[in-house]
Formats: C-alpha cells, structure tokens, sequence
C-alpha cells in the first residue's frame, strides 16, 4: 500500500516538473538555500529507506503467496 502511495506520489511530482519548470526551479532554488530544510528531508528519505528495506526482508517470515 506504501509503495503504491510512493508511486503516485512520484507521478504527480514527473507531471508537475513537466508541466510547471519554473516552479520546479523555485522548488529546488528554495532546497538549495536552505541546507538545514534539505538535511532534514534527506534524513527522512534514509529512515524511510531502511525501514522498508527492513520491513521487505525480515518483518513477515512466511512463504511466499501464502498471504
């Protein structure tokens, strides 16, 4: 469910940068000047990172396709 969530997330966000490339720009100008903003966010992005891939390989141990 997470993923598919992630999914529409990054269309949305490849129609905005495709529709809206200047604000795309502001978006990232704003990202660039604000380091701490950007720290947070890539912390973030790490802790989701390894609680997924702790979540895909060791949260359910049973086989697969027995849901």
């Amino acid at each position: 469910m997470l993923i598919t969530i992630f999914g529409w997330i990054a269309l949305i966000k490849g129609i905005f940068l495709l529709t809206a490339p200047k604000a795309a720009a502001q978006v990232s100008s704003y990202f660039i000047k604000n380091v701490k903003f950007l720290n947070i966010w890539a912390t973030v992005a790490i802790i989701l990172g390894v609680l997924f891939c702790w979540l895909g390989f060791f949260y359910l141990k049973r086989p697969i396709g027995s849901f």
